[in-house]
């Protein structure tokens, strides 16, 4: 992640965060394994099913508001802290 800030007129300021593909990927990753640990495939236990099986219940645009909203988090927490705002 990366977090460039830029004063703007006043007592504003601008803040650009940038993300790799590899971590939105590797955001995705994660959330996706918790996810896939609550769905229920009829025939198995709940959090048992195979991976495969899984993924095809997911709700992809829930998955991607919960990556969005964890990296916005982060970033904030991130510049927040590293800039004493």
């Amino acid at each position: 992640m990366e977090i460039k800030i830029n004063k703007q007129p006043g007592n504003s300021y601008q803040a650009v965060v940038t993300y790799t593909a590899e971590q939105y990927k590797d955001s995705i990753k994660k959330v996706k394994d918790v996810a896939i640990k609550d769905i229920e495939v009829d025939g198995f236990r709940k959090g048992h099913a195979p991976k495969e099986m899984a993924e095809k219940k997911l709700d992809m645009e829930k998955v991607r508001g919960t990556v969005l909203n964890t990296m916005f988090n982060e970033s904030m927490k991130r510049l927040l802290t590293e800039n004493r705002f």
